[in-house]
């Protein structure tokens, strides 16, 4: 499993990390939700090696995750981050084999075709002689799940650290990836999800974690943490909680957070 014990970030006076204990394990689908600025992508950074943190320790299959050789750690968890700095004129398919750069002691046929179907998966490849920059945000978003996918494919009990993937998604596509994910998970990968959509998480994760000011406020089952006293007082809204009538998952419904009569008063 990858496992956190009390990490601490600190940036310019300002904790971002406050003692934060995690873990995920293979063949589980985790979300992490929080407000902006609670800190869920600096723990995703800490979680896949990036980021060092000033307290705390993170290890991967109890083994210091500084200790891993770079090739090694490649292997074993890959990350798709909000931003994707591509501006060289690959293709796609081009993007889809930098995910198999770790494993260049392999065929290059092997990866051709791990690329390949990396790319059928995330459902673009019939873009796949495209040019990246020339794609809409939601294209590339899925061209880079490809990317990271084909990076840890066939390698058992891999981690897979996902930053908002539904961002610049549709409806379609939000759908069909954590679909994805969820298959991912069920053949044994260890799946993160940073999200902001409260309903989606619901739907999909086994676990949930809230993060409020640089801490875990609650984690545990969608339905044990995604209740209305919580998310007023992590996300501070005002929301109705039932049970969603075909998946028996919690639904959250939003209300205005004012009435026409004080916007009016």
């Amino acid at each position: 499993m990858i496992e956190a014990a009390k990490l601490c970030v600190v940036f310019r006076d300002q904790t971002i990390l406050d003692g934060v204990s995690f873990s995920l394990r293979p063949g589980e689908l985790v979300t992490v939700l929080a407000p902006n600025g609670a800190g869920k992508s600096t723990l995703l950074k800490c979680l896949a090696g990036t980021l060092k943190p000033q307290c705390g320790s993170v290890q991967i299959n109890a083994r210091p995750i500084e200790d891993y050789p770079i090739r090694e750690l490649a292997r074993r968890r890959a990350v798709l981050s909000q931003h994707h700095a591509v501006q060289f004129p690959f293709t796609v398919l081009g993007v889809a084999r930098l995910g198999r750069y770790p494993h260049d002691d392999l065929p290059d046929a092997r990866n051709q075709a791990i690329a390949e179907e990396a790319l059928r998966k995330t459902e673009v490849w019939h873009l796949r002689h495209r040019l990246f920059p020339t794609l809409s945000g939601g294209e590339q978003q899925r061209v880079q799940l490809a990317r990271v996918l084909a990076q840890i494919w066939e390698t058992p009990g891999a981690f897979l650290l996902l930053d908002e993937p539904t961002s610049a998604l549709d409806l379609k596509h939000q759908q069909r990836t954590l679909d994805l994910a969820r298959e991912l998970a069920e053949d044994g990968m260890g799946v993160l999800c940073i999200m902001h959509d409260l309903n989606l998480a619901a739907l999909y994760a086994d676990r949930v974690i809230l993060m409020q000011n640089g801490r875990i406020a609650a984690t545990g089952l969608p339905e044990e943490v995604l209740r209305q006293d919580a998310l007023e007082s992590v996300f501070g809204i005002r929301a109705n909680v039932a049970l969603h009538p075909l998946s028996g998952r919690p639904s959250i419904m939003l209300a205005m957070a004012h009435s026409r009569a004080e916007f009016s008063g």
